[in-house]
Formats: structure tokens, sequence, C-alpha cells
């Protein structure tokens, strides 16, 4: 799965919580661009093979939950993000 396709299937999750988190693009000095989602200080992110992390502040440390894409991966993340 691309990353495009993953960080619209991960924005749909959302959405169906209820919830409305903007994406944007972080780009890594070693040259990736990942897709991240904020709310109240956590983040998700999408690597360029889709793989999905977690992050509880951006002062800590990425986490791989999925990868690539899967499912279970999806949902983690959009359960990670809406906690308040």
């Amino acid at each position: 799965m691309k990353q495009a396709k993953a960080a619209r299937h991960i924005r749909e999750l959302f959405a169906e919580r209820g919830v409305e988190v903007v994406s944007r693009r972080l780009n890594l000095p070693d040259g990736q661009h990942w897709v991240v989602f904020e709310r109240n200080g956590r983040q998700v992110g999408v690597d360029m093979a889709s793989g999905i992390w977690l992050r509880k502040s951006t002062a800590g440390g990425w986490r791989c939950v999925a990868m690539p894409l899967s499912t279970s991966g999806a949902i983690m993340a959009a359960e990670f993000l809406c906690k308040d």
C-alpha cells in the first residue's frame, strides 16, 4: 500500500470516531518524507513504505506498530490518537 493510501485509510478511521485530524508532511534529514497526524501532543506517522509509527510527544521516540500498514496497525493508530 502506498503512503498516501495508508494515510487516507487512517484519516477515515479518525472520521469514523468523530475526530478530524489534519496531517502534515515531515521531512527527515535522511531524505524521507512522512505524513504525520497530531492530536493532544500525540503523533502518528506514516513512512514512505506505509509503515505506521507512534510517539507520545514531540520529544519522545517513534515506535513502529505496523510495517507495512495492516488493519490492526491502522486501528491502533486511530485509537492512540483519539485518546483524550
